[in-house]
């Protein structure tokens, strides 16, 4: 007969390594072939900007000689104080097909209000968006976005990793960038699409109008991406891309302090996501936790009270070792092998961040974009 402490010890055992098991098949098989369809859609692209006059300088190039025949870029400044609009004049100069409009001073600083004005100015059905921070990694970023698209898929989402730079903090947001997308792809791959990041994402302007845009949630600072798509999901067929080509980079914060800022932002959309996604997202943040905290010092204890008789730590060893194995193949599948080494150390140590970051927001809030 098992003992109690023996049959919690394996029930969160094995749940820590049922998310894995289920995510690593998932996205395994989600195709990332390049496409070759030869049809190509015009397609308007959309960026919110708020003083990004040196993000913009740096990587509207990249967007601009996109290896792509009909497109328009739509840039929305959003009461800059920079030099955003000397910037893109310079740019307009030469790009005939680059527009920006300005928000009017009077309105209330807002991202979902600029995005919301850029997609009503769009000309083209097809609608790709991103940020002022973001550079395609290929030419043929657009063509594997539109490719994405079909009769029966209005919505596509892409990756978009951190550029990589080294440090500590680095390492981490990269890392909690790359835990996010396994868990986004895999989910949705499920059919259980809770999220899609605005830094790589694409849908149509009559999906867009069919959801109303962003009148569901427009109180909220944001959620012009997650919560879009999780509403989306509900009446929609989503596309996946990963192939290579068609990620796109953004710049990291370089602090620690001004990225628990942009997470405590993000994660207070989460409460809005359909009631099984936060079931689920609950319960797999639940077993990691219990896992470190609660797994692993009982494995030790149990070692110890059964005079080492049957090797639990040999079989937590083990699985360790199966599911750094099997890894290897999704964070190269998301071009972030090198953060495959040390895995084990930054989830442990995005475990802490994020309880971190949950019980600040239980106190405050964030209140500017």
């Amino acid at each position: 007969m098992y003992s109690p402490y023996e049959l919690i010890w394996l029930f969160f055992l094995l749940l820590y390594f049922f998310f894995d098991i289920i995510l690593f098949f998932a996205i395994d098989n989600i195709d990332t072939r390049n496409n070759t369809n030869v049809f190509h859609r015009p397609l308007s692209v959309i960026i919110a900007a708020k003083n990004e006059a040196q993000n913009l300088t740096a990587n509207l190039p990249f967007i601009l000689n996109q290896n792509y025949p009909q497109f328009e870029v739509i840039v929305v400044n959003d009461q800059s104080q920079d030099e955003t609009v000397k910037v893109l004049d310079g740019f307009k100069k030469h790009n005939p097909f680059l527009k920006y409009f300005n928000v009017d001073k009077d309105l209330k600083s807002s991202k979902k209000k600029a995005l919301d004005f850029g997609i009503q100015q769009a000309k083209y059905e097809h609608l790709i968006l991103t940020d002022a921070d973001c550079k395609p990694q290929s030419v043929m970023w657009l063509n594997h976005l539109q490719n994405s698209f079909s009769t029966q898929h209005q919505l596509v989402i892409g990756f978009s990793p951190y550029q990589k730079q080294a440090s500590y903090i680095n390492s981490i947001i990269r890392f909690e960038t790359l835990q996010t997308a396994i868990n986004y792809f895999g989910f949705s791959q499920l059919g259980m699409t809770f999220m899609g990041v605005g830094r790589n994402l694409a849908y149509t302007k009559s999906l867009y109008k069919k959801l109303k845009g962003f009148t569901s949630h427009n109180n909220l600072l944001s959620g012009d991406d997650d919560l879009l798509v999780n509403q989306a999901a509900k009446t929609s067929h989503i596309a996946l891309c990963i192939h290579p080509d068609s990620f796109v980079e953004s710049l990291p914060k370089t602090n620690i302090k001004a990225w628990i800022s942009q997470k405590r932002r993000h994660i207070t959309t989460a409460t809005y996501y359909q009631l099984k996604h936060q079931f689920w997202l609950g319960l797999q943040y639940l077993s990691k936790v219990l896992f470190w905290f609660l797994v692993i010092p009982l494995t030790l204890y149990l070692e110890i009270q059964n005079n080492f008789q049957f090797n639990f730590l040999g079989f937590v060893l083990l699985l360790l070792l199966i599911k750094f194995a099997f890894n290897y193949k999704i964070y190269k599948k998301f071009a972030s092998w090198d953060l495959w080494v040390w895995s084990y150390f930054w989830e442990l140590n995005l475990i802490c961040l994020q309880f971190y970051i949950f019980t600040r927001n239980l106190f405050s809030t964030k209140s500017n974009w």
